[in-house]
């Protein structure tokens, strides 16, 4: 029997892609072992595109019936029964005990996501806090059976990502190359602040900008390296693993994409654009795995600048950041988190093929 999942999040300028784009990695790879996917939620039509052409259907709140300010559970519940689907994950940060409790006295099994505690209880059947550092932390289940997947393990890469990490990676020539992502959105404006910064830094002898599909400083960016030919702007990237894979050194948000660079071998220069971010940056420059940089709020441009001439001309000092990361992220976290949700439904009436954990 065919099984349909339901992933609730949300993408946009404000909130970045991250929730949505972690939920895909997920969904994508349980399509791949026959079960459906339904996305619900706002985001921008490339996002949206790309969920279709992975195979999953996507609704909008308005279009399925929920609003967008409560997200009204109760449709969302109305919507599971209509689809027969038996699980509902969540990522993001509206979706409180009362609305998690809702779901589960529906019997339909939740699976949060999570980037910290902020909740004085979790009623999930499963907490994933895939961040470095999170094994430490004991979030408050109050249901019992209730399960938390914590650390890097479970880690949710993309498919492209997760194939080119377990299997055989062939090693690359250092050549200077630098890539520059903030995600779809940029809200901040990171992007251009960094290109400002590398303007000075002739160690970089080739600089990849990524602009995301709801970048609103799209134009000025490109109007910005017009005619300087050691700058490309790469504008939506669908091949984003083969950026990474030839690139050396990337600067970047300290959120979904770090985990990327990291299991890719790609040396990350970290920002934290946002607050939930700061926790991440610091447990990632802490292991060793990443030069975190700090706040852009707080940033100069020279500290960008010299951070990444560092990386590039200090090969010690590089290596020693690519052995650090080394391991920390396997490729098998969407597996994990799937094989999870299967022993939990074990109990339903729907039969599930047994999975390994390890």
């Amino acid at each position: 029997m065919t099984s349909t999942w339901v992933f609730r999040a949300d993408a946009g300028r404000q909130i970045g892609t991250g929730h949505v784009t972690r939920l895909l990695s997920v969904a994508t790879k349980w399509m791949s072992e026959g079960g459906n996917a339904l996305f619900v939620g706002h985001a921008p039509y490339p996002l949206v595109n790309r969920v279709a052409d992975r195979g999953a259907r996507w609704l909008t709140p308005h279009s399925s019936g929920l609003a967008s300010v409560d997200f009204q559970s109760h449709k969302l519940i109305d919507l599971c029964r209509e689809h027969d689907a038996g699980v509902v994950f969540l990522d993001g940060y509206d979706f409180d005990p009362e609305y998690v409790t809702r779901l589960v006295e529906s019997n339909i099994r939740v699976v949060q996501f999570a980037d910290g505690i902020i909740w004085p209880e979790y009623c999930a059947d499963i907490v994933v806090d895939q961040n470095l550092g999170s094994e430490l932390n004991d979030y408050p289940m109050s249901r019992s059976g209730s399960r938390q997947l914590l650390g890097s393990r479970y880690v949710a890469l993309d498919p492209s990502f997760a194939e080119y990490v377990t299997g055989s990676k062939k090693h690359k020539s250092f050549s200077g190359s630098v890539l520059v992502t903030f995600g779809g959105s940029d809200d901040q404006g990171a992007t251009l602040r960094v290109i400002d910064a590398l303007m000075n830094v002739e160690e970089a002898t080739h600089v990849t900008v990524v602009v995301g599909s709801a970048n609103v400083l799209a134009t000025e960016i490109e109007k910005k390296l017009n005619g300087i030919d050691r700058f490309e702007v790469v504008n939506n990237t669908k091949v984003m693993v083969n950026l990474m894979a030839g690139s050396d050194v990337a600067i970047a948000a300290a959120g979904t994409t770090s985990w990327e660079l990291v299991a890719m071998g790609v040396v990350p220069v970290l920002l934290a654009t946002a607050e939930n971010q700061v926790s991440i940056a610091n447990a990632l420059g802490e292991s060793g795995a990443t030069v975190n940089i700090g706040n852009i709020k707080e940033l100069k441009n020279t500290q960008i600048e010299n951070s990444v001439r560092l990386v590039l001309r200090d090969s010690k000092y590089r290596k020693g950041l690519l052995d650090s990361a080394n391991g920390l992220i396997d490729g098998c976290g969407s597996s994990r988190v799937i094989a999870a949700v299967r022993e939990v439904t074990q109990c339903d009436d729907r039969v599930y093929s047994s999975i390994n954990l390890k």
